[in-house]
């Protein structure tokens, strides 16, 4: 006689819907120790643009710069205000940068593509 057992449900981290102990998840973290993880530096760059994008999507800057604000104090509290603004202060160099080299670029794009359709009508 074969008993069929019923099949049980496991979740995307293998338990079956059962809170993780505590020593699962020290075991978990131990296993992460081997990898590289951000640093808060990278975290804040991370939280940053993410922020700024969804702010611009969203026609809210103001409401960006709290969330901003909140972000850094939840999750990377070990950066200075002083690292802060030079990140900010670096990444808006840097954008601003590549917004000029971009727009040289598009100009050059469309100054090409017009060049080829009033050659056309020659």
């Amino acid at each position: 006689m074969v008993i069929i057992k019923p099949i049980q449900s496991v979740r995307a981290d293998g338990s079956n819907g059962e809170k993780i102990s505590a020593i699962a998840s020290s075991e978990k973290n131990q296993r992460r120790k081997g990898k590289m993880s951000l640093s808060d530096r990278e975290k804040f760059i991370v939280h940053l643009i993410t922020v700024r994008v969804a702010g611009a999507m969203d026609n809210a800057p103001e409401a960006a710069d709290k969330v901003l604000g909140t972000l850094k104090d939840a999750r990377v509290r070990k950066l200075s205000e002083e690292e802060v603004e030079d990140i900010i202060s670096s990444i808006e160099e840097e954008m601003k940068g590549a917004g000029t080299f971009l727009s040289h670029r598009k100009k050059e794009w469309e100054d090409d593509r017009f060049r080829e359709e009033t050659e056309k009508w020659r």
